[in-house]
């Protein structure tokens, strides 16, 4: 099951929440969007948009589906490039459900949503350090770019197939 956290009731989100706090250590950038949460800042940094979340339906912490993996699908991402729209970010899963994929089914539901949230955009865009993996997903290199943070990093793209 894949929800938008946006839509979820507000004892959903301090669950979201809390699993995320206790995920922290697994990837430095559940800190920043953690961050972004709990300052209700999501849509100011990253425009209009979605953070898709995962669920396992057969475990649950306080009566609350566990999650699984989670992406977000907005205006922008960490490369500076307002022309360029939609980005899928936040891509990760969980350590336990790794190996199955999961990355894969979040990326192909964010690109099938931004069909309708973003009817004028023939492409998704990813940034990552990450080379040979997103080419597993249909993304194709672009270029290298410098991020907001002055990082480098290379940047994909996919075609959404209407």
């Amino acid at each position: 099951m894949i929800k938008n956290y946006f839509e979820l009731e507000e004892k959903q989100k301090e669950n979201v929440i809390t699993q995320l706090e206790n995920a922290q250590n697994f990837w430095r950038a559940i800190s920043f969007l953690l961050k972004l949460l709990k300052e209700n800042s999501f849509y100011e940094h990253l425009g209009k948009g979605q953070l898709l979340l995962l669920f396992d339906e057969t475990k649950f912490l306080d009566s609350f589906p566990v999650l699984k993996g989670f992406v977000s699908l907005c205006d922008k991402d960490e490369v500076i490039a307002p022309e360029l729209f939609p980005w899928i970010g936040f891509v990760f899963v969980f350590p336990e459900y790794r190996g199955n994929r999961l990355s894969g089914v979040l990326i192909d539901y964010a690109t099938n949503a931004a069909k309708k949230l973003y009817p004028t955009s023939n492409y998704v865009y990813i940034s990552t350090d990450h080379i040979g993996l997103y080419e597993k997903f249909g993304f194709s290199y672009v270029k290298e770019e410098t991020t907001v943070w002055g990082e480098q990093t290379r940047f994909y793209k996919r075609e959404i197939i209407r």
